[in-house]
């Protein structure tokens, strides 16, 4: 049960127009985005901080980094809502999905060695609050410093999302995928 329920309609104008740009045409807003409206400030800044757009690293990359972070900060929400709506595209598999949520180690059979490289960021930034040199150097040789960037700030992100997320003990959404079961 959320430690704040979502805001129902009708929504103030402000946070109408919030959801109208951060959300898909059709698509109501999610329960996370109803429940930090409770501050539209907050709201606001929150969609704006968004690195959901094309940006300097693929798709791939992106929700690897967002999947493990999520499951690492223990948030099954935005885990799931990011297995369900880009899953698919990210053009992952069932083993590699269920991988990014593994408490033990990965399973490197279903990586490429880049995709180790990237996972192990996440885990980096996530148990110290920095990178390794050996980490560093791997990472630089494949990745320019844009996108470098946006995949730390991207962990950050994640980590604040999940923050949000746990600490309310937002509902979980319908019809998303849930954490796989721990073997």
């Amino acid at each position: 049960m959320s430690r704040l329920n979502p805001i129902d309609p009708p929504y103030p104008e402000e946070v109408a127009s919030t959801f109208k740009r951060m959300m898909p045409p059709g698509m109501d807003p999610l329960i996370l985005f109803r429940t930090v409206a409770h501050n539209p400030r907050v709201l606001r800044r929150f969609s704006r901080g968004s690195l959901l757009d094309e940006g300097s690293i693929p798709l791939r990359t992106r929700e690897t980094l967002i999947l493990r972070t999520c499951a690492l900060c223990g948030s099954e929400y935005e885990w799931g809502v990011h297995v369900t709506f880009f899953g698919e595209a990210a053009g992952f598999n069932e083993d590699q999905i269920s991988n990014t949520a593994s408490k033990g180690s990965r399973n490197n059979d279903f990586w490429e060695p880049n995709e180790l490289d990237v996972l192990e960021l996440a885990d980096e930034i996530h148990e110290n609050t920095t990178v390794s040199d050996e980490l560093w150097q791997r990472l630089s040789k494949i990745w320019n410093a844009d996108q470098l960037m946006e995949m730390i700030v991207l962990c950050g992100l994640y980590h604040m999302v999940s923050f949000v997320t746990r600490a309310f003990e937002i509902d979980l959404e319908e019809g998303v995928a849930r954490f796989p079961l721990q073997v």
